[in-house]
C-alpha cells in the first residue's frame, strides 16, 4: 500500500499489465530472456524489469518491442 501511495496505482497497474503482456509474448514465441536480450540489443536486467513490472519502458522502447514482435504499442498497453 505504502508503494502505491507513492508512485500510483495508475503506474503500477500500467507496469503489471505491459509486464504480463511482454512475458507472454516472449513465452508464445519460445525466446529465452538472454535470446531476446541479444535480438533487440537491450540488457537483460532491464527486459527481466520490465517482464516483473519493476519498471515502465520508455516510449522508444515500446515502439522497439512492439516492431519486434510485429503488434502495436496499443497491444503492448492493453490488458487480454
Amino acid at each position: 500500500m505504502l508503494l502505491e501511495t507513492c508512485i500510483g496505482r495508475e503506474y503500477i497497474e500500467q507496469c503489471d499489465i505491459i509486464a504480463k503482456n511482454l512475458k507472454q509474448l516472449r513465452n508464445e514465441r519460445g525466446l529465452s530472456l538472454g535470446k531476446l536480450s541479444k535480438e533487440l540489443n537491450m540488457p537483460k536486467g532491464t527486459l527481466g524489469y520490465l517482464e516483473c513490472g519493476y519498471s515502465r519502458p520508455s516510449i522508444e522502447r515500446l515502439r522497439m518491442i512492439a516492431t519486434y514482435y510485429n503488434v502495436t504499442i496499443e497491444y503492448l498497453l492493453t490488458r487480454h
